[in-house]
């Protein structure tokens, strides 16, 4: 059998060779329009680039940029058994 995976993304699942070519742009669920006054791009002491927004009302929002690590976003693609079929077989076999 082939070794299944799926993005954590998207939820696609897909061969594991397919997946180190795989592009995904997950759907935003929701999403809130913030003005803001002053935007400041920081490095911090780990090397993470953050984009930080003051708004209008002064309250700081930052937001750091998550790397893409191909192996850490994969999980093996276990399917879902429906038991409600199982114990239907298994209760028409036992009597």
């Amino acid at each position: 059998m082939y070794n299944l995976v799926q993005c954590t993304r998207c939820s696609k699942k897909m061969l594991d060779e397919e997946y180190s070519n795989h592009h995904c742009m997950p759907k935003i669920k929701e999403w809130k329009t913030i003005k803001f006054t002053n935007q400041y791009f920081i490095e911090n002491e780990k090397g993470e680039k953050i984009t930080s927004f003051v708004s209008h009302d002064g309250i700081n929002y930052d937001f750091s940029e998550i790397i893409e690590n191909k192996e850490y976003t994969k999980v093996p693609y276990v399917p879902i058994l429906d038991t409600n079929k199982m114990s239907h077989k298994l209760d028409s076999t036992i009597f």
